[in-house]
């Protein structure tokens, strides 16, 4: 999940930078930019360029990092209103109690026919 695993990564770099430590600071955020290309998290993506950049020339002025945080911020609040792989949404205008009974069936038939084990 990219909320959980990312969440933190702004005070990370954060901490790198204050420590000095640019060639760390520039692997993460080289990392989060790979993966909001990735995701189509286009403002954030050209944000971590820039911010990129700045930390490879190891200077740290505050804007490039204040726009990304703000870009990031953006990314996550949007990321954290998609459906969850483990809560796939029903598609809109279906009848979705009867996909569920649908999918109670599916269930009950492939356990009777072992392809999913009974449980106690």
């Amino acid at each position: 999940d990219f909320g959980e695993t990312m969440k933190d990564m702004p005070g990370e770099i954060e901490a790198l930078i204050g420590a000095g430590d640019f060639t760390a600071a520039k692997a993460l955020v080289h990392k989060l930019n790979g993966t909001s290309g990735n995701l189509g998290a286009v403002r954030l993506h050209a944000a971590c360029k820039v911010l990129e950049a700045e930390l490879k020339q190891e200077q740290f002025g505050g804007i490039a990092f204040k726009a990304f945080r703000d870009a990031f911020d953006e990314a996550l609040s949007a990321i954290a209103t998609l459906p969850r792989a483990d809560r796939p949404a029903l598609p809109a205008g279906g009848d979705s109690e009867a996909l569920i009974r649908c999918a109670d069936e599916l269930d009950l038939l492939l356990k009777e026919n072992d392809f999913i084990p009974k449980l106690c």
